[in-house]
């Protein structure tokens, strides 16, 4: 098998596309619509790879308005690694979750499998589901305030989703500044699935810049 530290090529062919129906005045802060985008990648020996495998991601977001100029956020993300032949997948190329953009409230890669011996490398995994729903209140045309709570889990196999699931409610703080979109959030994990996340306290997540 390939060793952490060993190098490697991943050469890959890839492609996507996208359906993105989200309202254009505002596509910052939009307020309908949705976005779906579907994206694959083949990484092959014939291309000087290590090994061959493939990579499938599914992403789907949906607004829907509701009352006061609030809207409703419904976000969901699906990942499937495997391997058609030759060496396991690197941890590169797997799936991980925890932070900004997958689930708050927990560290950066911290949800998923970990490293047996020590319990707290995280190895990543070749099945992926996440997704979340909050609610975003404009308070000015450069303020946002929003609850959420977003859900999931990585898993080591395949095509295994098992019954487990780790999930944290939260509030949240967009900007609209001259340097950019500034994103506040504070998350709580509320259920846990793993033994190395229990008695996580909560997390504060801080970045600037969009996110499409």
């Amino acid at each position: 098998d390939m060793e952490e530290n060993d190098t490697v090529f991943a050469n890959r062919l890839s492609f996507g596309m996208t359906r993105d129906t989200r309202n254009r005045p505002s596509i910052l802060f939009p307020t309908s619509g949705s976005r779906l985008s579907i994206n694959g990648e083949l990484v092959t020996e014939a291309l000087g790879s290590y090994s061959n495998y493939y990579r499938l991601t599914v992403d789907g977001t949906k607004y829907v308005p509701v009352f006061r100029a609030a809207v409703l956020k419904l976000h969901a993300r699906l990942g499937l690694a495997d391997e058609l032949s030759g060496d396991d997948i690197g941890v590169f190329d797997r799936f991980f979750a925890g932070g900004t953009g997958t689930i708050r409230g927990f560290d950066r890669h911290e949800v998923g499998p970990v490293d047996d011996d020590e319990r707290e490398n995280a190895m990543g995994g070749r099945t992926m589901a996440i997704g979340s729903v909050e609610l975003i209140q404009p308070l000015a045309s450069w303020v946002r305030v929003s609850v959420f709570s977003d859900f999931g889990n990585v898993w080591a196999d395949s095509y295994d989703v098992g019954s487990g699931i780790n999930a944290s409610v939260g509030v949240g703080l967009r900007l609209q500044l001259p340097i950019g979109p500034v994103n506040l959030a504070y998350g709580f994990p509320i259920i846990t699935d793993q033994d190395h996340l229990d008695g996580n306290s909560g997390r504060l997540h801080f970045n600037i810049g969009a996110s499409f």
